[in-house]
């Protein structure tokens, strides 16, 4: 641990930042992102690879939100995030690549294993289950038809 950071391991590799953020990683793999690039008159919509290195899975506590964030390992910096909002469609249309709509166009996670890719799956999933039966009320009230007024 440095002086004034909070390092995070991800295996062998120990991403820091500073102790402003309280967060907690539930998955991490390493993986290659893909953003689809706009059309052009008369192309189709292409995957194109936009970076390569370690996804976390991230619950950030300063904004009560989770980020799929995508770190450098050379640089140890931030390259990319996505908040996982609600409701998230994440889907994994292989076993070693998982697709989402992100802010600015759909992203792709090519998994280098895909133990690692089914892991992150399941994090994923569980996030979003969890956050959906947050926001599920599990008590439905029922007023009365008429109301009678008490105050003459």
């Amino acid at each position: 641990m440095l002086w004034g950071c909070v390092c995070v391991c991800v295996g062998v590799i120990c991403i820091c930042k500073p102790f402003a953020y309280v967060f907690q990683v539930l998955a991490s793999a390493v993986v290659q992102l893909v953003l689809v690039s706009p059309a052009h008159k008369g192309q189709r919509l292409a995957w194109k690879v936009h970076a390569c290195g370690v996804a976390c899975l991230e619950q950030d506590r300063n904004v009560h939100s989770a980020f799929i964030r995508l770190y450098c390992v050379k640089k140890a910096k931030l390259l990319w995030e996505q908040e996982v909002y609600t409701p998230f469609k994440y889907s994994a249309p292989h076993p070693y690549f998982h697709s989402f709509p992100g802010d600015d166009c759909n992203a792709g996670l090519n998994f280098a294993d895909e133990e690692e890719a089914e892991k992150f799956l399941s994090a994923v999933q569980t996030y979003v289950d969890s956050f959906i039966s947050l926001c599920t009320p599990t008590h439905i009230y029922t007023y009365p038809d008429t109301f009678t007024c008490i105050c003459s």
